[in-house]
Protein backbone atom coordinates (compact mmCIF):
# COMPACT_ATOMS: atom_id res chain seq x y z
CA UNK A 1 0.00 0.00 0.00
CA UNK A 2 1.22 3.47 -0.85
CA UNK A 3 0.47 6.24 1.63
CA UNK A 4 1.14 9.90 1.10
CA UNK A 5 0.22 13.19 2.69
CA UNK A 6 0.27 16.18 0.37
CA UNK A 7 0.43 19.47 2.24
CA UNK A 8 -1.67 22.11 0.57
CA UNK A 9 -0.24 25.08 -1.23
CA UNK A 10 0.10 28.44 0.46
CA UNK A 11 -2.63 29.76 -1.79
CA UNK A 12 -5.18 27.25 -0.52
CA UNK A 13 -3.94 27.17 3.07
CA UNK A 14 -3.89 30.93 3.59
CA UNK A 15 -6.60 32.07 1.19
CA UNK A 16 -9.32 32.11 3.82
CA UNK A 17 -7.35 33.60 6.76
CA UNK A 18 -5.80 36.35 4.63
CA UNK A 19 -9.18 37.26 3.20
CA UNK A 20 -10.83 37.33 6.62
CA UNK A 21 -8.07 39.30 8.36
CA UNK A 22 -9.17 42.39 6.44
CA UNK A 23 -12.77 41.85 7.56
CA UNK A 24 -11.64 41.30 11.13
CA UNK A 25 -9.54 44.47 11.17
CA UNK A 26 -12.42 46.46 9.69
CA UNK A 27 -14.84 45.03 12.23
CA UNK A 28 -12.58 45.76 15.18
CA UNK A 29 -11.98 49.31 13.96
CA UNK A 30 -15.71 49.91 13.44
CA UNK A 31 -16.55 48.34 16.79
CA UNK A 32 -14.09 50.59 18.56
CA UNK A 33 -15.80 53.56 16.94
CA UNK A 34 -19.17 52.27 18.21
CA UNK A 35 -20.51 51.86 14.68
CA UNK A 36 -21.30 48.15 14.99
CA UNK A 37 -23.76 46.54 17.37
CA UNK A 38 -22.81 43.55 19.47
CA UNK A 39 -24.91 41.21 17.32
CA UNK A 40 -23.12 42.21 14.13
CA UNK A 41 -19.70 41.90 15.80
CA UNK A 42 -20.59 38.42 17.10
CA UNK A 43 -21.86 37.34 13.68
CA UNK A 44 -18.68 38.49 11.95
CA UNK A 45 -16.56 36.80 14.63
CA UNK A 46 -18.48 33.53 14.17
CA UNK A 47 -18.03 33.65 10.38
CA UNK A 48 -14.30 34.34 10.72
CA UNK A 49 -13.92 31.46 13.19
CA UNK A 50 -15.77 29.11 10.82
CA UNK A 51 -13.60 30.12 7.86
CA UNK A 52 -10.41 29.65 9.88
CA UNK A 53 -11.59 26.19 10.97
CA UNK A 54 -12.37 25.26 7.36
CA UNK A 55 -8.92 26.37 6.21
CA UNK A 56 -7.29 24.04 8.76
CA UNK A 57 -9.53 21.13 7.72
CA UNK A 58 -8.42 21.38 4.09
CA UNK A 59 -4.70 21.81 4.71
CA UNK A 60 -3.71 18.24 3.76
CA UNK A 61 -4.72 15.71 1.14
CA UNK A 62 -4.27 12.08 2.16
CA UNK A 63 -3.66 9.57 -0.64
CA UNK A 64 -3.80 5.80 -0.15
CA UNK A 65 -3.21 3.62 -3.22
CA UNK A 66 -3.11 -0.16 -3.49
CA UNK A 67 -4.29 -2.94 -5.78
CA UNK A 68 -7.91 -2.09 -4.95
CA UNK A 69 -7.56 1.45 -6.33
CA UNK A 70 -7.01 4.82 -4.74
CA UNK A 71 -8.58 6.39 -1.64
CA UNK A 72 -8.41 10.15 -1.05
CA UNK A 73 -9.31 12.17 2.04
CA UNK A 74 -9.37 15.97 1.92
CA UNK A 75 -10.62 17.42 5.17
CA UNK A 76 -13.80 15.53 5.97
CA UNK A 77 -14.42 14.67 2.32
CA UNK A 78 -13.49 11.21 1.11
CA UNK A 79 -13.40 9.64 -2.36
CA UNK A 80 -12.49 6.16 -3.51
CA UNK A 81 -11.80 5.14 -7.09
CA UNK A 82 -11.83 1.38 -7.56
CA UNK A 83 -9.20 -0.30 -9.73
CA UNK A 84 -11.91 -1.78 -11.96
CA UNK A 85 -13.10 1.74 -12.85
CA UNK A 86 -9.63 2.93 -13.93
CA UNK A 87 -8.74 2.56 -17.60
CA UNK A 88 -5.30 4.19 -17.43
CA UNK A 89 -3.12 6.29 -15.15
CA UNK A 90 -0.22 8.60 -15.88
CA UNK A 91 1.80 11.31 -14.15
CA UNK A 92 0.32 14.75 -14.71
CA UNK A 93 1.62 18.30 -14.28
CA UNK A 94 -1.02 20.10 -12.21
CA UNK A 95 -1.50 23.82 -12.87
CA UNK A 96 -4.35 26.13 -11.96
CA UNK A 97 -5.52 26.13 -15.59
CA UNK A 98 -5.55 22.44 -16.42
CA UNK A 99 -6.91 21.28 -13.05
CA UNK A 100 -9.66 23.87 -12.73
CA UNK A 101 -8.21 25.48 -9.60
CA UNK A 102 -7.39 24.29 -6.08
CA UNK A 103 -9.58 22.17 -3.86
CA UNK A 104 -12.22 19.63 -4.86
CA UNK A 105 -13.32 20.36 -8.42
CA UNK A 106 -16.10 18.66 -10.35
CA UNK A 107 -17.18 19.15 -13.91
CA UNK A 108 -19.04 17.26 -16.61
CA UNK A 109 -16.03 15.28 -17.78
CA UNK A 110 -13.53 15.58 -14.91
CA UNK A 111 -13.06 15.57 -11.17
CA UNK A 112 -10.06 17.01 -9.38
CA UNK A 113 -8.76 16.75 -5.83
CA UNK A 114 -6.03 19.35 -5.94
CA UNK A 115 -4.07 20.32 -2.82
CA UNK A 116 -1.37 22.22 -4.70
CA UNK A 117 0.09 22.76 -8.11
CA UNK A 118 3.01 20.64 -9.27
CA UNK A 119 3.01 16.89 -9.63
CA UNK A 120 -0.11 14.78 -9.77
CA UNK A 121 -1.82 11.76 -11.25
CA UNK A 122 -4.33 11.70 -14.09
CA UNK A 123 -6.69 8.73 -14.10
CA UNK A 124 -8.75 7.99 -17.19
CA UNK A 125 -11.87 6.25 -15.93
CA UNK A 126 -13.91 3.59 -17.73
CA UNK A 127 -16.86 5.97 -18.14
CA UNK A 128 -14.66 8.44 -20.05
CA UNK A 129 -14.16 10.93 -17.22
CA UNK A 130 -10.80 12.23 -16.03
CA UNK A 131 -9.84 12.14 -12.34
CA UNK A 132 -6.90 14.31 -11.25
CA UNK A 133 -5.27 14.43 -7.83
CA UNK A 134 -2.13 15.97 -6.36
CA UNK A 135 0.75 13.67 -5.52
CA UNK A 136 4.37 14.30 -4.62
CA UNK A 137 5.39 10.92 -6.09
CA UNK A 138 2.95 10.05 -8.85
CA UNK A 139 4.97 7.09 -10.17
CA UNK A 140 4.87 5.41 -6.75
CA UNK A 141 1.11 5.87 -6.51
CA UNK A 142 0.64 4.39 -9.99
CA UNK A 143 2.92 1.44 -9.18
CA UNK A 144 0.95 0.77 -5.99
CA UNK A 145 -2.21 0.46 -8.07
CA UNK A 146 -0.30 -2.00 -10.31
CA UNK A 147 -0.73 0.20 -13.37
CA UNK A 148 1.97 1.08 -15.86
CA UNK A 149 3.65 4.46 -15.23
Amino acid sequence: MYRETVASSRILRYAIPVGTSFVTAETVFAYLNRMVTGTVAFTVFAIVALLLWLSTQFSELFVYADREGVFLAFGRLERQVMRSAIRSAKPFRVTLWNAGGLGVRRGWRYEGWIARTGQGVLLELADGKRFIFSSERPEAAIRAMRLKA
